[in-house]
């Protein structure tokens, strides 16, 4: 009497190859998707690095513009001037006159200012309207 055995294997070996190049295209793909964020992540640091770096140029020659008047020895009630950042912004300054303090002019207004004016006639193409 022999008793004949029907024992499968669990899983065949092709389901397990094939689980095996699944979970290794999904290590492509997530990979390749985490390199891209990193480059873009990288440009985008490299921009705003450039654009503090303008930023901070334009401050400084915003004082030295103050130290250069305060050296003159001017003696106007209020004096305005503009730094070019880069080419889409300024740096508009505006100095009031106050001798008793240490230094004649004190800082009233130091912003950032679009170097254009914005034209609100502009038409942008929204759901294909033309």
């Amino acid at each position: 009497m022999s008793i004949k055995k029907d024992s499968h294997p669990p899983l065949n070996p092709g389901i397990s190859f094939l689980l095996v190049i699944f979970v290794i295209l999904c290590m492509v793909i997530f990979s390749a998707l985490s390199l891209s964020s990193a480059l873009k992540d990288y440009e985008y640091s490299k921009k705003n690095a450039l654009r503090t770096t303008a930023y901070y140029e334009a401050c400084n020659q915003a004082e030295e513009i103050r130290a250069q008047i305060e050296a003159d020895g001017f003696t106007e009630e209020i004096i305005e001037y503009k730094v070019p950042i880069d080419d889409n912004e300024v740096l508009h300054v505006v100095l009031v006159y106050q001798p008793d303090n240490q230094s004649a002019y004190q800082i009233q207004s130091w912003t950032q200012e679009a170097a254009t004016q914005w034209n609100g006639s502009q038409i942008l193409p929204v759901l294909g309207s033309h």
